[in-house]
């Protein structure tokens, strides 16, 4: 099964080997802060790339569409893959 949102974002900042406070430090924010990112329902695709990034991760989005895959790479390249889905 797919994982809660709130599980997804503390397994990239563990991954990372990051405490929510180290991690409130790359971000120059706090814990309470971090906490609420990975508590919140809803998160802004730059907030999530700030994360991801801080937490030595890299952002990768996905999309399948009539077949074709597009995949943007820390929210600023597209790439087509020239596979089908």
């Amino acid at each position: 099964s797919v994982p809660s949102k709130k599980v997804f974002m503390k397994r990239i900042r563990e991954l990372g080997g990051l405490t929510q406070v180290e991690l409130a430090r790359r971000l120059n924010s706090n814990q309470s802060q971090v906490s609420k990112m990975e508590s919140d329902q809803d998160i802004c695709l730059s907030t999530l790339l700030r994360y991801v990034t801080c937490a030595g991760g890299k952002l990768r989005i996905q999309v399948e569409v009539a077949d074709q895959v597009l995949t943007l790479v820390e929210g600023s390249t597209l790439e087509e893959t020239l596979t089908t889905a």
